[in-house]
């Protein structure tokens, strides 16, 4: 979790801000806009040790895999389901702006904003915004062995397995183990939804140099 907030909470430049929160023309833009969390979800991945461990080319094919469904659950992260718009924090001023999804409305359509909305807040009220469950989230979805071309498939397939059981425990740490029992499931069935918002990942990310 340390890492996470190291790499996610850190705020961002004056520059990266206007770029985070402009008007994007076009899905490419929108897109474009993008750019800077992958970054930072690259360098967040980079820092587990089951990852790291891991042949380059199986770390490429994960990354391009998932990281469009990734970001999907990252962005539940930052919104504020009573403001409906996501904020994004600013190093050099201090201050803070806001973006509305209705930039996913304008550029990829109502379907795909109602749905990004609809599972981001439910997303939030499951985890309660709690970061070490999204962390650990992040983590079981990055490590999904039916990712095409993966070579090592049985060892990210053990790193899912380890993050799951270390997703179970946390839960019941911090909730009646009856209440965890039915709160776990639904956590999974999560990762199953937001692999349909995250269909085109693949194709979106193939631009990508994640080797940097």
């Amino acid at each position: 979790e340390t890492q996470y907030a190291n790499v996610f909470d850190s705020g961002y430049t004056e520059e990266q801000v206007q770029k985070l929160t402009g008007d994007p023309r076009s899905p490419d833009e929108l897109f474009n806009m993008t750019d800077i969390f992958i970054r930072r979800l690259i360098k967040f991945a980079k820092h587990i040790p089951e990852f790291r461990n891991l042949p380059q080319e199986d770390q490429i094919h994960l990354l391009k895999g998932g990281i469009m469904e990734i970001m999907v659950l990252r962005s539940a992260m930052g919104f504020d389901s009573r403001a409906m718009q996501w904020k994004v924090k600013s190093t050099e001023s201090g201050g803070e702006k806001r973006l509305d999804p209705s930039v996913i409305q304008k550029n990829l359509g109502t379907g795909m904003y109602v749905e990004h909305v609809k599972f981001i807040r439910s997303l939030n009220e499951l985890t309660r915004a709690n970061k070490t469950i999204m962390t650990l989230l992040f983590v079981i979805e990055l490590f999904s062995s039916d990712r095409p071309n993966l070579i090592n498939k049985d060892l990210v397939s053990k790193g899912q397995e380890k993050f799951s059981t270390w997703l179970r425990a946390y839960l019941e740490s911090q909730i009646p183990v009856s209440e965890a029992r039915i709160v776990y499931p639904k956590l999974l069935m999560k990762l199953l939804d937001v692999r349909s918002l995250g269909e085109s990942s693949a194709q979106l990310a193939s631009h990508l140099d994640i080797t940097r």
